[in-house]
């Protein structure tokens, strides 16, 4: 798929490359620092926030939350047998171990991972993603998936020729992301901040 950016409408941001040459304009006249920076960080938060809406609706839709939901895509990412620690776990996702432990009890309640003692060490315990939890994330990837290629292919302008190969799109947040959580934990702070909760009714 190639990603084509749209322009901003009335009253909004310019978007896609205008936007961009805005930020790096604006910040190259103010900072010492690449201004390519800030414009990363500014679109990146713009973007997580914006995914995090979309998503959150059909979460809310089965009764988890996006941290229940983090956990459960961390364990199917990992592939057969669907296993791994809560250490590892809370690595995975940015959560703190606490965070971790409240997550994996509302899952189990629900039945979408059973926890069961490490075979090596009697101290140590295992979380397994379920038949349902392996399903559940199937179902919300799929719906996932659809609704950010709707929001791909939707109608805007384009400056002629420019698309974006969205591999190389993945490839590179992947990267920056890996790089922004080791930093993170380098610091003084132990893990990242939980990520706000969908309320349940």
């Amino acid at each position: 798929m190639q990603l084509s950016p749209p322009a901003g409408g009335d009253g909004e941001q310019p978007g896609g490359w205008a936007g961009l040459d805005a930020v790096l304009r604006r910040a190259g006249a103010a900072l010492d620092g690449p201004p390519e920076l800030v414009a990363l960080w500014m679109f990146v938060a713009r973007a997580g926030r914006a995914l995090r809406a979309l998503s959150e609706p059909g979460l809310a839709a089965v009764g988890i939350d996006t941290s229940d939901f983090a956990i459960l895509a961390a364990l199917w990412f990992r592939g057969e047998p669907f296993r791994a620690s809560p250490g590892a776990l809370a690595h995975d996702v940015g959560l703190s171990q606490s965070g971790t432990a409240r997550a994996l009890q509302r899952l189990e309640l629900r039945a979408a991972i059973r926890r069961h003692g490490h075979p090596a060490d009697r101290r140590a315990t295992i979380v397994e993603l379920t038949d349902a939890g392996a399903a559940l994330v199937h179902r919300q990837l799929a719906e996932i998936s659809a609704t950010f290629a709707d929001c791909l292919d939707a109608p805007g302008g384009t400056p002629e020729g420019d698309t974006v190969d969205l591999r190389l799109v993945a490839a590179a947040f992947a990267a920056f992301a890996d790089r922004v959580e080791h930093a993170v934990r380098a610091k003084t702070v132990p893990t990242l901040p939980e990520p706000a909760t969908t309320p349940r009714h």
